[in-house]
């Protein structure tokens, strides 16, 4: 909504809002819809299959370990934050060194954690880190 008024208007908002709040906004709405259809409202939308496709979804990522590959993401994206919008370089590390634990392979937290250790000047353990990731790909 807030969108579709900032284009008519010719403003530019950024709203930033967790997915979460998204999902459940509109589990709601279709919990909502699937209530109505249940007390026999002849709706054309089919709300009780909006919300068993979202149940088996969540199920199915849960049996598929797709929360994992969440984590990793999450926690990449926050070391990231750290290196080149705070500054905060003991926060970063501490991140990558855990997913560096979890998957050794992760290409993304090498080259991050690379780019923090030669940050100020190139360092042994930066070029390391880099030749590793490299040798991932060949």
């Amino acid at each position: 909504m807030l969108g579709l008024l900032s284009g008519l208007m010719g403003l530019n908002l950024k709203v930033r809002m967790n997915s979460i709040m998204v999902i459940m906004f509109y589990f709601f709405y279709d919990f909502l819809g699937s209530l109505f259809q249940l007390a026999g409202l002849d709706l054309k939308v089919g709300y009780l299959a909006h919300v068993s496709g979202m149940f088996f979804g969540m199920y199915l990522a849960s049996r598929m370990k797709f929360h994992d590959q969440a984590i990793e993401e999450m926690m990449l994206e926050r070391a990231a934050a750290a290196i080149d919008e705070a500054g905060d370089n003991q926060q970063a590390e501490q991140l990558l060194q855990y997913l560096l634990e979890k998957n050794p392979a992760r290409v993304e937290a090498l080259v991050l954690m690379a780019r923090l250790k030669s940050r100020s000047a190139p360092s042994e353990e930066g070029k390391g880190l880099y030749l590793k990731a490299l040798g991932i790909f060949n």
